[in-house]
């Protein structure tokens, strides 16, 4: 489990390297109703920068959302975070630190055909 510290740090990181890739203004995005503190940082932080978020489940279909998923996974102590969207997946390696978390490894961008 993550504190919040470390979620919202990951999450921060995460969501300004999205928008590098996936302009803000113009996209909508449809998070699972997931209440973690990786989920509630993660929404923070797409509205921070600028993104529409949706929690409504059938938003996708109606309003032409884009659905955004999270994975999060433990290996010794460090932390592979990953935003999936239909088009592309973006991800880092994350280590703990004493503020959160801190990137301990290249960003990634995949794109999915």
């Amino acid at each position: 489990m993550l504190s919040a510290a470390t979620a919202q740090a990951i999450a921060v990181d995460l969501v300004s390297r999205l928008a590098e890739q996936e302009a803000p203004a113009s996209t909508t995005v449809h998070l699972a109703d997931d209440r973690s503190a990786f989920a509630l940082a993660l929404e923070r932080a797409l509205t921070d920068w600028g993104y529409t978020v949706s929690r409504d489940p059938g938003s996708d279909k109606r309003t032409n959302a884009v659905s955004l998923s999270y994975s999060l996974t433990g290996f010794d102590g460090q932390i592979l975070a990953r935003l999936s969207m239909p088009k592309m997946s973006v991800g880092r390696v994350y280590k703990k630190s004493e503020t959160g978390a801190e990137p301990d490894g290249p960003f990634s961008v995949q794109q999915i055909d």
